[in-house]
């Protein structure tokens, strides 16, 4: 289940870091980050778009 070996993923890239953590940091730390970023940025993204969208939800009918 998931990519195969040679694709290049965030996961693989964060476990394959976790081994040489101690000698090389951002082995892990520049993916975990970059994962951070991407599910945060989707996130933000769908929220602005409800707020934005749902005209039946309980905030939008107060504004009104």
């Amino acid at each position: 289940v998931g990519l195969q070996p040679p694709t290049p993923d965030w996961g693989v890239m964060i476990q394959d870091g976790r081994q040489y953590f101690a000698q090389q940091p951002w082995a892990l730390i520049g993916p975990a980050v970059m994962l951070f970023i991407a599910s945060f940025s989707v996130a933000r993204l769908g929220e602005l778009l409800r707020d934005r969208w749902d005209t039946f939800s309980d905030d939008a009918m107060a504004v009104r």
